[in-house]
């Protein structure tokens, strides 16, 4: 039986996980390994039970969303332009 601290667990590691990765790659990452599965899995789930349907259509405009999102607008990266000085190098060193 999961005890409500097993929930937070699952989470704080899927955050940690998601944390290592770059910025660009989280919302992607995110859709592949957490809500597409489980979307997945409550579509099953609620052959069985009924009551989940409220819960199915929740992750389900929820992984909409996110791909639309995703596909429209994609996540891009900014890097800073670096500071100080530019190391020469020398032809045929």
């Amino acid at each position: 039986m999961e005890t409500p601290l097993v929930p937070r667990l699952i989470r704080c590691g899927e955050i940690r996980r998601l944390s290592a990765l770059p910025e660009t790659l989280r919302a992607s990452r995110y859709m592949e390994e957490v809500l597409r599965p489980a979307t997945d899995k409550m579509g099953r789930a609620v052959t069985v039970e009924p009551q989940l349907a409220t819960t199915q259509q929740r992750l389900s405009l929820l992984r909409t969303v996110l791909g639309a999102v995703l596909q429209e607008a994609p996540p891009t990266s900014f890097s800073a332009v670096p500071e100080g000085k530019q190391i020469q190098t020398r032809r045929g060193a």
